[in-house]
């Protein structure tokens, strides 16, 4: 999937994280709002998810997202490409039922263990 850059503090408010997260996120006012850059993907993905009801026969649905996160992190924490301000996450979300859990991690375990495989990675 593919997820705005910019989201309305409420969004961030519904999720908790601007009560945990604020003081690292990149604010803006537009036209007497608050705005956000997107610091993660988690919010989107619930919000994809939440467009409709859904039936427990459609779990699992897989969401992965590639996209540019931004986090205000203090100059102190930056270090080389482990901890920078803006990024590209390779990001996923699972939503699956509690009966569905062991097979997804097996089957992402199984995925990663194949991707390792094939560039010659130990896992």
């Amino acid at each position: 999937v593919i997820t705005p850059n910019i989201y309305s503090e409420a969004l961030f408010q519904q999720s908790g994280h601007c009560g945990n997260y604020k003081d690292n996120m990149y604010s803006m006012n537009i036209e007497g709002e608050t705005w956000y850059l997107k610091p993660m993907n988690c919010p989107g993905h619930c919000m994809i998810f939440d467009q409709k009801v859904r039936s427990y026969k459609e779990l699992p649905i897989r969401m992965a997202d590639f996209g540019v996160l931004h986090r205000n992190e203090l100059s102190g924490t930056l270090s080389g490409l482990t901890r920078v301000r803006r990024f590209q996450q390779d990001d996923a979300h699972i939503f699956c039922r509690p009966d569905q859990v062991q097979d997804e991690i097996t089957h992402a375990l199984e995925f990663l263990k194949f991707v390792y495989n094939t560039f010659g990675f130990d896992f």
